[in-house]
């Protein structure tokens, strides 16, 4: 009984998103509608008892994980047809430069950024490696040490795709890079080619 009336609560409230997202013509307005909704809904499992709260996680678990895998599905082919397009678009050489330019120095800027953060979050909560000694974790000691031990050259040498199709999948953890590599390479092939076929038919 419980269950099933949890299944509705989950399904209206679904729906209640869906219908304000249909009626709001501002993106924005949507998403901060949606989060009050959230936070009014997380609040209200504050008042519900430790084993229905869990059950209402798995169902809202749902639509989180199925949106977050959603993401990235179409996040690494979004950045190969947005890059590839754009640079399609472009009628210089010196453009094409400049852009390639640009996208690899914002990468590497956001990345710095990241790290950043992440170790000024570490060092303010007073985070330290022996938190995670119980932790169960994927990584062995000697995969561990191997990626201390990577040097710049080696770094550098590793953003350079081999398989795209392994980078497309995001096996690797600078598959996105790599991505970004590939697609500026073939852009610019593609932008050379079409100018050799114009100059051909010129010619002819």
């Amino acid at each position: 009984m419980l269950r099933s009336r949890i299944s509705h609560f989950f399904w209206f409230s679904s729906w209640v998103i869906l219908r304000i997202n249909q009626k709001s013509d501002s993106l924005s307005k949507s998403v901060f509608i949606a989060i009050f909704l959230g936070a009014v809904i997380g609040l209200s499992l504050h008042f519900i008892s430790a084993n229905h709260t869990k059950t209402i996680i798995e169902w809202y678990s749902i639509v989180g994980n199925g949106y977050v895998h959603l993401l990235k599905l179409v996040a690494i082919p979004l950045i190969f047809i947005s890059i590839l397009s754009a640079i399609n678009k472009l009628e210089n050489s010196a453009g094409i430069g400049k852009m390639s330019l640009t996208i690899v120095g914002c990468m590497l800027c956001l990345v710095m950024v990241a790290g950043f953060i992440g170790l000024l979050t570490a060092h303010v909560l007073g985070l330290d490696a022996s938190a995670f000694v119980h932790m169960p974790s994927m990584l062995t000691t000697e995969e561990v040490n191997k990626t201390a031990a990577v040097s710049i050259p080696q770094l550098v040498t590793s953003l350079i795709p081999t398989n795209i199709f392994l980078d497309l999948t995001g096996a690797r953890s600078v598959s996105v890079i790599g991505i970004v590599i590939f697609t500026l390479i073939a852009g610019i092939a593609s932008v050379k080619g079409q100018k050799k076929r114009r100059r051909k038919k010129v010619r002819n």
